[in-house]
């Protein structure tokens, strides 16, 4: 995982001190939290010195066996909920209270802000002068533009200009940001950001045990396992 320059990776620098910030982390399996435990435990075995601000409750619980040698700064909330006025709670007070944790945490060399809850990277652009840290943004969805586009509010709206500004205005505050893929990265450039500081990575499977198989196999079911939300775009999946 490359977090400063196209040709800088983790395993090519001296020991660092990062610090990641996201809602949900080991042992939770929430898809954001495996991502970011792998990344964190790569760079641990690396020798660089990691933190991870993270809640105290969970997504979906997981095996607590294996723990990472890294540094967790847990922080109180509400249990996340798939409701949508407890979510929005949920995700209210951590980003409250991992701010403060964050401004409390110590300085360091790099932050990664994900996007678990949105706007994570506003607290990071805030603090990073103040941490000497430069600031990478981990986009895993695209706000405000997910809740313009399942019509939770109207992109030319009061409140939609202003959380456009404010999404923006922290992105252009980042050092780097990581997208998921080139149209991610196209729809960032489009709010006016810079290419040259946007980087594509797509998220990863582990494949220990298994095998491919070929897509010609007679009779062949293929199986989506993840969140299917309102913004995904399913009419790419046909049936015949």
């Amino acid at each position: 995982m490359r977090f400063f320059s196209p040709a800088v990776t983790l395993g090519g620098l001296h020991a660092i001190r990062l610090t990641f910030v996201n809602q949900f982390y080991w042992p939770d399996h929430a898809p954001t939290a495996v991502l970011l435990d792998q990344v964190a435990r790569h760079a641990a075995e690396q020798g660089h010195n990691v933190t991870v601000i993270c809640g105290a409750t969970g997504y979906v619980a997981g095996d607590e066996s294996d723990v990472p040698a890294v540094r967790i700064l847990r922080v109180p909330g509400l249990s996340y909920s798939r409701h949508p006025l407890v979510r929005l709670m949920s995700w209210g007070t951590f980003f409250v209270l991992s701010a403060w944790q964050l401004a409390r945490a110590g300085r360091c060399d790099v932050l990664v802000t994900m996007t678990t809850p949105p706007g994570l990277s506003l607290p990071g652009s805030l603090l990073k002068r103040w941490l000497g840290a430069r600031l990478w943004i981990w986009e895993m969805d695209v706000y405000p533009d997910v809740v313009f586009t399942t019509g939770g509010l109207r992109e030319a709206s009061i409140p939609g200009r202003i959380l456009r500004w404010i999404f923006t205005w922290s992105r252009r505050r980042a050092d780097g940001i990581i997208a998921l893929g080139d149209c991610m990265k196209q729809r960032l450039t489009r709010h006016g950001l810079p290419a040259s500081r946007i980087w594509v990575a797509q998220n990863w499977a582990e494949d220990k045990g298994r095998l491919p198989l070929s897509l010609s196999v007679p009779g062949l079911r293929l199986l989506y396992s993840g969140n299917l939300g309102m913004a995904h775009d399913v009419d790419t999946i046909q049936v015949d």
